[in-house]
């Protein structure tokens, strides 16, 4: 205790990072509230006894800030959307105020709006509420951050995941303050009805800030020149996806982002000029401490940075973390690394305590964390201050600094990146090595030259901005470099928390403990544990000696796993949106396959080319590299499927069409039947040729329809095949020109699964479709309703169960 009283305020932020994720995870129990108050009191009796012990007063401040947090994050937590009666699913007329930047992803708009009043059946009322906007065609929004508008939509409530590993949206808009979420289809449809203030000196600044963003865009275009804008100005919303992932691979995706790393360089750049600027000045050293002063200065200009950046809340994070280094030597102190993140931290959770939660946050201190642990014991002479090796211009120091600083980082990250994002690049140190100088020391100076020389000289701007974007276009083609490395990255599987412990403990004990070799042995009783922790949960999501088959939520579309009694797996579609623009296989089907544990699969299967069906099996395909590749011989030659199929064959999969005249087959116990028409009928239309499949294991079968309507159901049941299914597929997402009485009869299903969106526009399931369902007793399970919905078949009945509800 008496060292956590050296750096107390370690004690106040470990304090309040516990109470507010006890808080802010949801109403605190009853119990929690109680033995809150039991410490509180506790506190106050040890009060005259903390003078004498150290162990008492680092007790007492620990469960007061635990108590804080606890109070704080109850605040913060996510509570019942209040906004007025009547809105919810209803065209209705909004008039609010756009509180951010519109962020721009994907050819979309997302503008944050906070509500101010609503006009209901003609009536106008009032409003104070959170809606996250969408313009699903972003190109032509003229609104601005501060704008008052005016738009009509349908606010919907954000729904909760519906299977294992999707997005959270409901609780992460909840984090920031929006009730409801709505879409419009084009920015004309936002109607400016107030301008800010010009005269507002933050309406001064966002018009600076678009001005010199419209300028770097002119000089600098492509996705050089959007790199060049996210790290000068803040404005990521023109990166590309392919531009992300190649940065991501690499282990460089931070440098895209205004983080604590710009700033710390930022920062450091502005001090040591400072510095020599006031040694220079005669007679100054004598007058005043250089050092604070250049402090000082370098702190100006750092707050000046992120306030031009946007100020949004990663950059205002950044801020805040370089300014407590920084006031350590304003105040006369030595940098400490552990107290100026503890400060940092508090600071933070204090402002924004929803921060807790954001994996900006999360990366950000961890990465510190591990690099001030980690680095003093590869670099024993930069001790507690992390820009000890950047004081002298000596290039060997900093190589290492940088090395042993990424190598860190790295390592203190992993554990999340990997529950967040299912990869861990294994170049970043050394991709790090290149990409940090060369983004931080050249391209944001180089970046922020060119806006002062914007308003001074236009063409010499131009020259400097373009001499960026050359910059940017070097960093791009390392990054693309690095990726591309054998071995530069490995996808894996979702850990758990007691993986992520276990991981961080093994290194925290190989980098402190006093002997190598009982350092070593406690790593390895680590990675044992870790292995059967991950053999423990790998057991568990699996169904051994059963068939598992489930209808994986994703939205308007089709996608099904089948797990194999023997341990084999086979998907079924990947889903996908329309318009191409949400990647379904990324968002939802491969972090849903990942939470399973899975590294690979055994067959794929495509029922048909459509966008709603094939448009998330090209991220499967590359992160899971399927054994085969089953389709349609109509889907072998459609030009739509080629570039997918090529993936396939890349990948190593064997493509393969399917049709009835193969006969069945066996997997695994499992009978696999194929009662599409014979190849080449007449008249067919993609939907019609969908591959069918019916699974039969233990006198239990599943018949998986693909989008066959009414000519394909009459094709199949003119084959007079056995079409007998416990369970069915319905096809075309319950479209009225699918699952019709004859074919019903033929089936006879007990269970009839439903996979559609929620709120889709075509109105699916349609009202005819369920009503000869429930005609004839059949149970009818939704995936817009209940989310993934599993069967499991082995000895006893098969049923549903339902990853968002009870399966009603």
């Amino acid at each position: 205790m008496d060292a956590a009283l050296k750096r107390p305020l370690i004690v106040v932020s470990i304090g309040l990072s516990v109470g507010i994720a006890a808080g802010g995870s949801g109403a605190p129990s009853p119990v929690l509230e109680v033995a809150a108050g039991v410490a509180a009191a506790l506190c106050a009796l040890a009060l005259p006894a903390a003078r004498r012990s150290a162990s008492v007063t680092a007790g007492c401040a620990f469960f007061s800030c635990l108590l804080s947090g606890l109070s704080v994050g109850a605040l913060t937590a996510p509570r019942d959307a209040r906004f007025p009666p009547g809105i919810v699913d209803r065209e209705t007329l909004i008039e609010g105020r756009v509180e951010t930047p519109p962020e721009m992803a994907l050819g979309r708009a997302r503008l944050p709006v906070r509500a101010e009043r609503v006009w209901v059946a003609g009536a106008q009322r009032l409003a104070r509420f959170g809606l996250a906007l969408t313009v699903r065609d972003g190109a032509n929004v003229a609104a601005r951050e501060g704008d008052t508008v005016r738009f009509s939509c349908v606010p919907r409530l954000p729904g909760t995941p519906g299977s294992p590993g999707a997005p959270d949206r409901a609780t992460r808009l909840s984090r920031v303050g929006a009730s409801l979420s709505c879409s419009i289809a084009h920015g004309d449809g936002i109607v400016v009805v107030r301008r800010e203030s010009s005269g507002s000196p933050a309406a001064a600044i966002r018009a600076l800030r678009g001005r010199i963003d419209a300028s770097l865009a002119r000089d600098v275009t492509g996705p050089h020149g959007a790199i060049l804008r996210a790290l000068t100005t803040g404005n990521m919303g023109d990166i590309a996806q392919e531009t992300r992932d190649r940065f991501a691979l690499s282990g460089t995706a931070h440098i895209l982002s205004i983080s604590g790393l710009h700033t710390t360089i930022v920062a450091h750049l502005a001090y040591m000029l400072a510095l020599a600027l006031f040694i220079c000045v005669p007679g100054l050293a004598h007058r005043l401490n250089v050092r604070r002063a250049a402090a000082l200065a370098a702190l100006v200009f750092v707050w000046c940075y992120a306030v031009f950046a946007g100020a949004a809340p990663p950059v205002v994070r950044a801020a805040i973390m370089t300014s407590s280094f920084l006031l350590a030597i304003i105040i006369g102190r030595d940098p400490d690394l552990p107290s100026a993140l503890a400060l940092a931290a508090a600071a933070i959770l204090l402002a924004q305590p929803a921060a807790l939660f954001d994996i900006s946050f999360d990366l950000s201190f961890a990465s510190m964390i591990a690099m001030a642990i980690i680095v003093p014991r590869l670099l024993p002479e930069t001790g507690a201050d992390p820009l000890a090796p950047y004081r002298s211009f000596r290039p060997g120091r900093w190589l290492r600094a940088f090395f042993a600083a990424t190598v860190a980082a790295t390592i203190g990250t992993a554990p999340i990146v990997a529950a967040y994002f299912n990869q861990v690049s294994l170049v970043a140190p050394l991709s790090n090595l290149v990409a940090v100088p060369l983004s931080t020391y050249l391209i944001v100076p180089l970046g922020l030259c060119a806006c002062v020389l914007y308003g001074i000289w236009p063409a010499a701007g131009s020259t400097v901005a373009a001499a960026g974007g050359r910059l940017c276009e070097a960093l791009d083609w390392m990054a693309s470099g690095f990726a591309a490395l054998p071995g530069s990255h490995v996808f894996v599987s979702t850990p758990t928390l007691a993986e992520m412990i276990l991981f961080l403990g093994a290194v925290l004990v190989i980098v402190h403990a006093p002997r190598r070799r009982s350092a070593w042995a406690a790593a390895a009783l680590a990675i044992a544990a870790m292995i059967g922790v991950w053999a423990f949960d790998r057991r568990t999501e699996r169904h051994p000696g059963e068939l598992e088959v489930s209808f994986v939520d994703v939205g308007q579309g089709d996608c099904i796993f089948i797990g194999f009694p023997g341990g084999g797996t086979m998907l079924v579609d990947g889903g996908g949106a329309s318009d191409g623009r949400f990647d379904t296989g990324r968002a939802i089907v491969a972090p849903y396959l990942y939470h399973r544990r899975l590294k690979r699969l055994d067959h794929v299967v495509l029922t048909h080319a459509h966008a709603d069906h094939m448009g998330g099996l090209a991220t499967v395909v590359d992160r899971f590299r399927p054994r085969r590749f089953w389709t349609t011989a109509a889907v072998l030659s459609d030009p739509a499927a080629a570039p997918l199929l090529e993936r396939a064959r890349n990948a190593g999969s064997e493509v393969t069409a399917l049709d009835a005249s193969q006969g069945p087959r066996m997997i695994e116990g499992v009978k696999l039947e194929i009662p599409n028409p014979p190849a080449g009928a007449a008249g067919l239309s993609p939907n019609d040729s969908s591959v069918v499949l019916r699974l039969t294991y233990r006198g239990t079968s599943f018949l998986l329809t693909g989008d066959i309507q009414e000519v394909g159901e009459a094709a199949i049941l003119g084959t007079g095949r056995d079409l007998r299914a416990d369970v069915l597929k319905v096809a075309h997402q319950g479209s009225r020109t699918s699952t019709h009485d004859a074919f019903l009869d033929a089936v006879r299903p007990s269970f009839a699964v439903v996979m559609v969106g929620g709120h889709n526009p075509f109105g699916f399931p349609h009202d005819e479709v369920v009503a000869r369902l429930e005609a004839r007793g059949t149970r009818i399970v939704r995936t817009d309703r209940d989310g993934t919905v599993t069967f499991v078949t082995g000895s006893g009945p098969v049923s549903p169960s339902c990853y968002r509800s009870a399966c009603r």
